[in-house]
This record gives C-alpha cells, sequence and structure tokens, in this order.
C-alpha cells in the first residue's frame, strides 16, 4: 500500500524556502552573522533536496501537478513540474545554496544587514523557484515582479554607495517596465480563453504573433538582449553573491525559461525565431567587444554573461524538438555556473 504525503511534494521547495526567510526575519536579532548565514544556507539546501527528489518521477516522464488552492473558476493556484520545470529548478537552488554557503564568509565581517541580505536571497530563490514550476500564468507574472524587487533590492543593498543606487534603480526601471509586455500577454491569453492556466490546451492554441512578440520583449529585459542589456554592468556594484546568483546564476535564466516554455506550449512561428536569431547575434558580438575592453573583473563578468547567455536563444531557432533544447540549455548552464563561481572567488581576493 503506497501512502499518500501529508504535504504535496511540489510545494515544497518554495514552502521551504519563504518559511526560512521568515526564520532569518523572526531569528535575526539573536543570530550571529555566521548563524543567519548557515540557516539560509541549510534552507535552500533542503529546498534542493526536495528538488532531487521529484527528479525520478520526472525522469520516468511524468508530470507532477498539484492545486494549493481553488480560488476561481481558471483561476487556480496549481504547481506544474516538468522536465523544463525540474532543470530550472535545479538552477536555482543549487546554485543558491553554493552561493549562500560562500556567502556566510563573504558576509561575516559585514557591519549592517546581513538579515536583510539572506532574507532578499531566500526571497529570490523562492520566486525563481515558483516562477518554474507555476502552472499559473498570474502566479508566474508575480513570481516574475517578486525576484525583479529582490533583485532591485540587492544590487542596491550598499544604499549609501551613490553607484549601488543608481544601480538599483536602472535594474528596476528597464526590467520592470518591459515586464509589462508579459502581463499584457497574460491578459489577452485569459481574454481569450478564460483560463489562466498554460497547460490547458486552449491556450497553446491561443497563443498569436502579438503575444508571443510581448512575452519576447519582456524576455529580452531579463535575459539582458540588445538594446535592453545595459542595466546589467551597473547592477555589478552589487556585493559579490548577489552579482553571481542573480546576473550570472538565475536572474538573467529567467527570460530563457520564458521562451522555452512558450516554445513548449504555443506555435512558434518561424518569423520570431529570426527576430531571437538576429538579436542575440547582435548581443553575443556587442557584449563581447565590451567584455575586451573591462578592466573591472565583475563588469567583465556582466558583458560576458550579456554575451554567453545569447547562445541559448540563438540554438534555439535551429533546433525542432523541445527535449535538445533542453539538452543543450543544461550544458550550457552548468558551464555558466562554474564559470561564475571561479569568477566569485577570484572577486573576493579582490574585494567588493
Amino acid at each position: 500500500m503506497r501512502l499518500e504525503p501529508v504535504i504535496n511534494p511540489v510545494f515544497v521547495p518554495t514552502g521551504v524556502l519563504f518559511a526560512g526567510a521568515l526564520l532569518e526575519i523572526v531569528l535575526g536579532g539573536v543570530l550571529s552573522r555566521t548563524a543567519k548565514g548557515w540557516l539560509a544556507f541549510l534552507t535552500a539546501a533542503i529546498g534542493l533536496t526536495a528538488v532531487l527528489a521529484m527528479m525520478p518521477d520526472v525522469i520516468r516522464g511524468e508530470a507532477l501537478t498539484a492545486t494549493l488552492l481553488d480560488w476561481d473558476a481558471g483561476i487556480r493556484l496549481t504547481y506544474h513540474v516538468d522536465g523544463l520545470s525540474i532543470l530550472f529548478m535545479l538552477i536555482g537552488t543549487g546554485m543558491g545554496s553554493a552561493i549562500l554557503l560562500y556567502s556566510i564568509g563573504y558576509m561575516a565581517e559585514e557591519a549592517e544587514g546581513t538579515t536583510r541580505f539572506f532574507v532578499l536571497m531566500l526571497v529570490f530563490i523562492g520566486g525563481f523557484v515558483m516562477l518554474v514550476c507555476s502552472a499559473n500564468l498570474l502566479i508566474v507574472y508575480f513570481a516574475w515582479e517578486l525576484i525583479g524587487l529582490c533583485s532591485y533590492f540587492l544590487v542596491g543593498f550598499w544604499y549609501k554607495q551613490r553607484a549601488a543606487a543608481d544601480g538599483a534603480r536602472k535594474v528596476l526601471i528597464i526590467t520592470h517596465f518591459a515586464g509589462y509586455g508579459l502581463l499584457a500577454a497574460i491578459m489577452l491569453l485569459y481574454v481569450r480563453t478564460g483560463t489562466f492556466l498554460w497547460t490547458d490546451p486552449a491556450v497553446g492554441s491561443a497563443f498569436s504573433g502579438a503575444i508571443i512578440l510581448l512575452m519576447i520583449v519582456a524576455a529580452m529585459a531579463k535575459s539582458v538582449m540588445y538594446p535592453l542589456h545595459t542595466w546589467i554592468p551597473e547592477a555589478m556594484n552589487a556585493p559579490t553573491p548577489v552579482s553571481a546568483l542573480l546576473h550570472s546564476a538565475c536572474y538573467v535564466k529567467a527570460g530563457v525559461f520564458l521562451i522555452a516554455r512558450m516554445y513548449s506550449i504555443g506555435p512558434w512561428h518561424g518569423a520570431f525565431g529570426n527576430l531571437l536569431l538576429l538579436v542575440g547575434c547582435l548581443t553575443m558580438v556587442i557584449g563581447a567587444i565590451f567584455a575586451v575592453a573591462q578592466t573591472d573583473l565583475k563588469r567583465l563578468l556582466a558583458f560576458s554573461t550579456v554575451s554567453q547567455d545569447e547562445s541559448r536563444h540563438c540554438r534555439r531557432p535551429f533546433l525542432r524538438s523541445q527535449s535538445c533544447t533542453v539538452q543543450g540549455d543544461a550544458v550550457h548552464v552548468r558551464r555558466r555556473g562554474a564559470a561564475c563561481h571561479r569568477h566569485a572567488r577570484h572577486a573576493q581576493a579582490r574585494g567588493p
């Protein structure tokens, strides 16, 4: 006899991460800086373990679906975990755990703001996981804006420094206003189908050129595609763990996920594949040229991110199957994640 779990495992990663952030707030006044770091790391590690526990079912080809709240017709708060979701959940919790472990030593000498730092990092990771596993497009947009807001606060962590405050505002303005494209696309889909669940077959058939274009605009800002790439060098005024997690490991992958998800659920127009190819190639060239001219390691990483991350968008129009696309993305993000970790260690040696 198979026992049904009291809590559906699909909700565990986000639940653990948000609970860890709440614990950081409650215990922030009594924990040392190092203890706060270990609490954040253990929280992310538990989330990673929960993601790994779902992998056997996903590898067998099963999609894990669960509904937390049936609010109204077509507005159910539903999670749907498939192969694409599990890949990006692993990126968020895996890279997040490694960077939080690194942050324990990095933040040990920080005079103030450590509670705020670890709370925002955990909320960001939780929001990223929510983004990639939610079947409800309203929750997708909520998570999209949540990680954008966390990015604003984290980039402006040293808000007394003019460069950090200006960089945080630039991040918020560019990514937030482009995000309205995603919201408009979601509203158009709801008007046409009467549901916010992208797993509903009606949503796939309702995709049109205008909806795809609106989502591409939103993805361009998150994935630092030209001409919406200018925020990322300024965002490197943040602490090094923030740069590693948000702008090299997870944040810029949100746009990649959005494009990949669109590719999997709706009819993909060839013209938009050509558009991605053109803009992606242009962004790669611009990022590489500016990277060569940099003398600051973190700005070099920023323009390297601009250049390297676009290879996935450029590759997508040539791949006919989603499985090939996901496998290629997996190889690339592992390589980029390793590079981010190396850059973080070097930047630590040179200071913030």
